[in-house]
């Protein structure tokens, strides 16, 4: 069955933003709704014991047993976990209180903004953290791919069995996101996979991992939507839907993955950097920095010592530039949205990159 929300919130968070807020009566799924027999649980083994292929009758199956994202909740009750957690309250970047004794990484928002469905993770849930234990468990659930933020999962989940697939796909007041390119998919790995600020009014709250994170523990953030949509074990097939990005004899599906990519982590970049500058306290953007830009030997010879302007200090590579380096537009075919829409982040970081600070 669903769950239902009950609570609400107001006020300011640690970002400055205003705190995610929620729908009482909000409707969510999770996998649990989609592992009927009949729907999506179908068996995700074959007869000698291998991964089978994927299809709409064991989707759910090979989500909930064989993919990364369901054990997102499991990691924050870990010994590494609560270490992070006790430093990152010792630095005083967390909006409540810290028990030394009994640390909980599973109740801060800021942590479960991207280690369970998003708009999950409010603060104003932990009220009723009792019951939003089951569903927290599920970890990055259906919802959060399949769910526009926001909207009531039950909006579409209810009806598109009945063969409303395609109302619900076309009718953005049903709630389904469609993902049926690379574009549109990758928009959703962002926001945990990058950041994004808070969204008040689809209840998501902020997802920066900081260097204040990286100082307390946590592993930096590497994301490349290419590389890890073939990674990931599909539990989709690409049939009946436009052309894209992710079979292995699939090269030009590839280059356009990989753009897609590019152009929505840069977007993604801007759109922290941009959030960080409108806040009232100071938040770190070292994390979108070239790390060894600082964390090198001071002591041996090397380019590193050489003075490029006398009386000024270097300037730290932005990962943005390295991230157009490695992706030319020129490489994608002309007229391909792809293209268009990577010139135009490049045309937004040439901007960036010309404010000296």
């Amino acid at each position: 069955m669903p769950l239902t929300t009950s609570a609400q919130s107001s006020g300011a968070s640690v970002s400055g933003a205003p705190k995610a807020q929620l729908n009482p009566g909000l409707h969510f799924a999770g996998y649990s709704s989609c592992l009927a027999r009949g729907c999506h649980g179908g068996a995700d083994l074959d007869q000698e014991g291998k991964l089978a292929p994927a299809v709409l009758g064991n989707s759910a199956t090979i989500w909930m047993n064989h993919d990364r994202h369901t054990r997102a909740y499991a990691i924050l009750k870990s010994p590494r976990s609560r270490e992070i957690l006790l430093r990152l309250a010792d630095a005083g970047v967390l909006a409540s209180s810290v028990d030394p004794h009994d640390p909980r990484p599973e109740r801060e928002e800021r942590c479960l903004a991207c280690h369970v469905t998003p708009t999950l993770a409010p603060a104003a849930r932990m009220a009723d953290s009792d019951h939003m234990e089951g569903v927290w468990s599920e970890g990055v659930s259906c919802d959060a791919c399949h769910t526009t933020p926001g909207y009531d999962s039950w909006g579409w989940v209810d009806s598109h069995p009945r063969g409303e697939l395609k109302e619900c796909l076309t009718n953005p007041s049903r709630g389904m996101r469609s993902l049926d390119t690379a574009a549109k998919r990758v928009q959703v790995c962002v926001g945990c996979h990058v950041g994004a600020p808070a969204d008040a009014r689809a209840g998501v709250p902020l997802r920066d991992m900081d260097h204040t994170f990286i100082a307390a523990g946590h592993p930096r953030l590497f994301f490349d939507f290419a590389t890890y949509l073939q990674l990931m074990p599909p539990h989709w097939q690409e049939r009946q839907r436009p052309v894209i990005p992710t079979t292995k004899n699939d090269p030009t599906g590839e280059v356009a993955a990989a753009a897609a990519g590019v152009t929505a982590e840069l977007s993604a970049e801007l759109a922290l950097v941009a959030d960080r500058a409108q806040q009232p306290e100071v938040r770190s953007s070292l994390s979108s920095l070239d790390c060894y830009a600082c964390h090198h030997d001071l002591v041996s010879d090397s380019w590193r010592q050489q003075a490029t302007r006398k009386g000024r200090l270097g300037r730290a590579v932005w990962l943005g530039d390295e991230l157009l380096e490695s992706t030319s537009p020129w490489i994608i075919p002309a007229g391909a949205p792809e293209r268009t829409a990577l010139s135009a982040v490049s045309e937004s970081v040439s901007r960036f990159r010309s404010v000296d600070i």
